[in-house]
């Protein structure tokens, strides 16, 4: 698997695959290591042996300790991949809410002047969506990962340019029984779905 775009499908094709060739991106390290930064078991792993076989990681062997006549395995991001995990990973990051993250809200008669600000060198951001329908704008994300200081110099070059944006953060991400749950809490009425206390 020689070409880039391939590595790069091959990584998004399963999320776990690119979550273990990034968790090997900063040096190498054991199954265990791995399981814990993908909060895993370490037997579920069975991407690493996959990205091993496709040459995505490379295993080398610590010395082997007392008592033991061999060394624990270690799994490294191959240099050949590197481009391709960083690539994949910027993918699917698009779009994708977290817990923290920031969200510029643009309104409709300010998105002509956040394209100018987009379109020019000072301005880079994870991603965005027009919106249509009632609430006509622009919602953009400027990092994928929670970064106050990036959303503040979003916010910076879009009002240096007279835009009004209003600043989004989601501090939970919640499932739907979750914000059911949630509701219910804040209305003090009782869930019929959940059981009684007692």
């Amino acid at each position: 698997m020689n070409d880039l775009s391939d590595r790069i499908d091959f990584l998004t094709q399963d999320r776990t695959r690119l979550d273990v060739a990034l968790a090997c991106r900063a040096g190498p390290r054991t199954k265990v290591q791995i399981a814990k930064a993908l909060q895993r078991a370490p037997g579920s792993l069975s991407s690493v042996a996959t990205l091993e076989r496709h040459g995505a990681l490379e295993r080398s062997h610590d010395a082997p300790r007392r008592g033991s006549r061999k060394g624990g395995a270690r799994w490294a991001l191959s240099s050949d991949w590197a481009e391709a995990a960083e690539i994949a990973s910027s993918r699917v990051a698009e779009g994708v809410l977290s817990d923290g993250l920031d969200l510029v809200l643009v309104s409709a008669t300010d998105t002509a002047g956040a394209y100018d600000a987009l379109s020019a060198a000072d301005l880079e951001v994870s991603w965005g969506v027009p919106l249509r329908g009632e609430q006509m704008g622009l919602l953009i994300c400027p990092s994928a990962n929670p970064d106050e200081a990036k959303t503040l110099q979003v916010m910076s070059i879009l009002g240096r340019r007279d835009i009004r944006p209003i600043r989004l953060n989601l501090p939970e991400i919640m499932s739907g029984r979750d914000l059911r749950k949630r509701a219910m809490q804040m209305s003090k009425r009782p869930d019929p779905g959940l059981p009684a206390a007692g």
